[in-house]
């Protein structure tokens, strides 16, 4: 983010602290209200905290377009203990984003214009709306003390009882979950993933038993578990430990791909799916989300293991969905940040989902001309082809093109839209842009489902299909 600084004008003061009176950053972030959705806000998740003079300070998790965030909201002004009138924010993920209300909304439109913010308030209406906003409050209370679920335990060992390998099981002939998600007992046993999947007891408040999956997660170098992703029969999935921590395979003597994986079971899924390609590969799985911290843990590992990023393959191998795709963009953006010096090379540059005139956008960023250019033709190329079948099929809205001296943005006309087009759009992406091209950075796509666990389960269930038919065949022949 490049925030831009209010006005020291005392007419606008009192316009904004007049704005904040009806309608300030936390009524902004907690409740339900289309200004949120314009600015493309997915979730807000709260902490709930409160010091020693009186402040209903509160600290959120928000995620948007540029990941996920870490928001204080403060009405005691730190310096000198004044009670402020409305909640100012200060991003405690991007420093120089914060302010009050009117700040968080420029800070997220393409122009970043304090007057367009004041403009989009206008549009919807605050001054006649916020009183019934306010009164639907929409967010998440997950979190408490240092950043954990209010449902999670602080993560101590000890407290997943039993906890053994897999191989324990699989070589005393045991039945476990994984075999369900169509697993198979040779992958859990090859050395890729030895010791990196266990199982554990836990009794549910019903008096149920359950061996539930634990992939443990590790400092890179590091034999002990400071964290881990569950898997459940009851189909509820955990995350535990800190949140820059992922899970892992072993690394290979020899490392000739790096895939990262939106889960540890799709890890496992898209080994299993070409065993043979895949034996020089170390996987990771972001547990679910993909951001910043664990980017960064993601490359810091890499650099740790004494990889040189451009002789090994780096495949994001995401979910078919727009969080997914956005996924894939962030490992985009690092390879042009690494290959493009005329470029910026910020984190917020570059390729990101983001909103023109209310309508949702694929949004490229740069200062590099070349690469903009290279983008704005590739837009141009895909919105021909997304109209052309908008047309065949009597659709009445089309995707456009807005363009300004550092971005370009492909604008669709809804959502559903973008969603359904995510899966093929990275992919055309890292084909299109040439630096992209020429790096050793790939999209790998489910072919069927959400997940690669997905696609794993449609191949056994025509194997399976296949094995029977064959069966009946030769009975019958017989």
């Amino acid at each position: 983010m490049q925030p831009r600084t209010l006005s020291n004008n005392t007419c606008d003061m009192y316009n904004f602290n007049k704005i904040n009176e009806l309608f300030d950053v936390r009524s902004l972030l907690q409740t339900k209200n289309p200004i949120r959705d314009h600015l493309g806000i997915k979730k807000v998740e709260m902490d709930e905290g409160t010091n020693s003079r009186g402040s209903k300070a509160v600290q959120l998790y928000v995620e948007d377009a540029n990941g996920k965030q870490r928001i204080l909201l403060y009405d005691i002004e730190k310096a000198s203990g004044k009670q402020l009138p409305h909640f100012l924010y200060s991003n405690r993920t991007y420093a120089r984003d914060k302010g009050d209300v009117v700040q968080f909304i420029a800070n997220r439109l393409p122009s970043r214009k304090i007057r367009d913010a004041v403009g989009l308030l206008h549009k919807y209406e605050y001054q006649k709306n916020a009183a019934l906003w306010k009164k639907r409050e929409e967010f998440e209370i997950k979190r408490a003390g240092a950043g954990r679920k209010r449902s999670d335990p602080p993560f101590v060992l000890d407290d997943f009882m039993g906890l053994r390998p897999i191989t324990q099981l699989i070589e005393n002939e045991k039945p476990h979950y994984l075999e369900k998600r169509y697993i198979s007992n040779d992958i859990l046993e090859a050395p890729n993933f030895t010791d990196q999947v266990f199982v554990y007891t836990q009794t549910d408040r019903f008096k149920n038993v359950h061996e539930n999956i634990f992939f443990p997660k590790r400092e890179y170098g590091s034999d002990t578990i400071s964290g881990a992703e569950v898997k459940t029969p009851y189909h509820k999935d955990y995350s535990f430990g800190d949140h820059h921590l992922l899970w892992s395979s072993n690394i290979p003597d020899e490392v000739h791909k790096i895939v990262v994986t939106e889960s540890a079971l799709d890890a496992l899924s898209h080994y299993q799916l070409s065993e043979k390609d895949n034996a020089n590969t170390w996987y990771f799985s972001t547990g679910g989300n993909f951001y910043p911290e664990r980017q960064r843990q993601f490359f810091s590992m890499i650099g740790e293991a004494g990889l040189d990023r451009t002789s090994v393959h780096l495949i994001s191998a995401m979910d078919n969905d727009l969080e997914g795709f956005n996924y894939d963009l962030s490992l985009l953006n690092e390879t042009l940040a690494a290959q493009s010096p005329g470029a910026m090379g910020k984190g917020d540059e570059f390729y990101g989902v983001s909103h023109e005139g209310g309508k949702p956008s694929l949004r490229f960023m740069s200062h590099d001309q070349g690469l903009l250019n290279e983008a704005s033709s590739h837009f141009l190329l895909v919105a021909d082809h997304l109209n052309q079948g908008y047309l065949k099929n009597r659709e009445n809205h089309f995707c456009e093109i807005r363009a300004n001296n550092d971005h370009v943005s492909l604008v669709f006309p809804a959502k559903e839209k973008l969603s359904r087009v995510a899966k093929s759009l990275s992919v055309s992406i890292s084909k299109n842009i040439k630096v992209l091209s020429l790096s050793k950075t790939y999209i790998h796509k489910p072919k069927i489902g959400k997940d690669w666990n997905d696609t794993l389960a449609h191949h056994a269930k025509e194997q399976l299909s296949r094995s029977a038919k064959h069966s009946l065949s030769k009975k019958y022949s017989k």
